[in-house]
């Protein structure tokens, strides 16, 4: 598991890989990397589940990343916000998993037509 089910985030760091002085749930990077090694790839669900991985399309994610970052206890509530608005993993065989495959979504994540005529 490379994500704890812990409760309760905590402070002190799984291993050497990981800064410590913040609390939250630390994922195992030796785990990380084992996957990555035996398929690959990147499994990418730590890009599903970070709070910050959201695009930017409105000033609301950047006051809630400044909120969160000077008062701890908001980011519990942002999180529970975050949950709420649907972000996060879709469930498999959802309507939603068939329907990524006909987004119009920019190769590899860029617009480059983006304010052109």
């Amino acid at each position: 598991m490379i994500y704890p089910l812990d409760d309760e985030p905590y402070w002190v760091p799984a291993n050497a890989f990981q800064a410590s002085g913040k609390k939250v749930y630390y994922e195992d990077n030796e785990a990380c990397y084992t996957y990555i090694a035996e398929h690959g790839n990147y499994c990418s669900t730590c890009l599903s589940v970070c709070p910050w991985s959201k695009q930017d399309k409105a000033s609301l994610h950047e006051i809630a990343k400044v909120t969160s970052a000077m008062v701890p206890s908001a980011g519990e509530f942002l999180t529970k916000m975050d949950q709420a608005f649907g972000y996060g993993l879709v469930e498999l065989d959802s309507p939603e998993q068939a329907e990524w495959w006909d987004l119009d979504i920019p190769e590899e994540g860029i617009d480059s037509y983006q304010g052109k005529v």
